[in-house]
């Protein structure tokens, strides 16, 4: 979005090189890509780390394979992506003079940045959050799988 905002264009051959007019915005989209293919320390690595072992000890483990293959294939896609906007050649002539990171920009892009450092390295605050409140959920779906099949 933030890249948008300047450019108005979503092409990614248009794009690329924007780490030289945009660092402080580069280094925290890099973060994110980092993320979503799972990282190691960040939020995304524990997102995937327990999705992939909830499918491999269950009695449908050849899930986790599929799933293996869907994050190395968007790993590849993300890292393109991310390599091309910013860290690829150019910018472009129209894109050498983009407005500046702006103030509230800075905040959510600090913010947005410490959530995925937080949450994977410490995920248990959010994991207490979420197990406290899973077995009323569950509880709600399988009362209402029982209501729908006894209809």
């Amino acid at each position: 979005g933030l890249t948008y905002e300047r450019t108005h264009d979503r092409w990614l051959p248009n794009l690329g090189g924007f780490a030289s007019v945009l660092p402080f915005a580069a280094g925290f989209f890099t973060l994110g890509c980092l993320s979503s293919l799972g990282m190691p320390g960040t939020a995304g690595f524990v997102a995937e780390f327990m999705v992939f072992v909830g499918a491999w000890e269950s009695d449908y483990s050849w899930w986790a394979v599929a799933g293996a293959t869907g994050a190395f294939i968007t790993a590849i896609y993300v890292m393109r992506a991310c390599k091309d906007i910013f860290w690829g050649e150019g910018p472009a002539e129209q894109f050498k003079d983009l407005p500046p990171v702006k103030p509230t920009e800075h905040v959510a892009l600090w913010l947005l940045g410490a959530a995925l450092i937080l949450f994977g390295v410490w995920p248990r605050l959010m994991l207490d959050l979420i197990d406290s409140n899973t077995p009323m959920y569950l509880q709600m779906v399988v009362e209402d799988a029982l209501v729908k099949a006894g209809q």
